[in-house]
């Protein structure tokens, strides 16, 4: 199981909080990382440091997308590697479970959005019926997700 979340190097120890989430610009399919509290922002490419970083307009821009039209021009592109579903309709699926009502808080000792459900189907490559969801602070999107067994 890889880590549920990934802290940002710009922002997360000196009191931002924020976390990684992965996107893409639906224009091109460029695959960024960008942290949820700072926009601080790191293409696909590169390592993600305090020794280098963009933010997420100059992501966009890097991709031939115009400032008037940034709005829209990315979506939470999850690693889906261990589902069984793909694309839209993984996405579909994983919105879905966030409104859930079996779903368990994770006692995690450094962030306080992560939730446990239970999709009483399998869903995971490796037959895990369950899924983490690790969703932004305010809980309105979901920042990362992962079939699992048990946390």
């Amino acid at each position: 199981m890889r880590l549920l979340y990934t802290k940002c190097p710009a922002c997360f120890d000196i009191g931002g909080g924020g976390l990684l989430t992965r996107f893409e610009v639906i224009a091109t399919e460029a695959i960024f990382y960008a942290c949820d509290q700072c926009e601080s922002a790191w293409p696909e490419y590169e390592p993600i440091s305090i020794n280098y970083f963009n933010v997420i307009t100059g992501i966009l821009l890097e991709n031939g997308i115009p400032i008037e039209h940034h709005k829209g021009a990315f979506r939470e592109a999850f690693d889906d590697t261990g589902f069984i579903l793909k694309g839209e309709e993984l996405r579909g699926i994983l919105y879905g479970l966030m409104a859930a009502d079996n779903k368990t808080k994770i006692n995690d000792p450094i962030y306080p959005s992560i939730w446990l459900v239970d999709c009483r189907r399998i869903i995971g490559i490796n037959g895990e019926t369950k899924v983490a969801l690790i969703l932004n602070r305010a809980e309105t999107y979901i920042l990362d997700a992962q079939p699992v067994k048990e946390v």
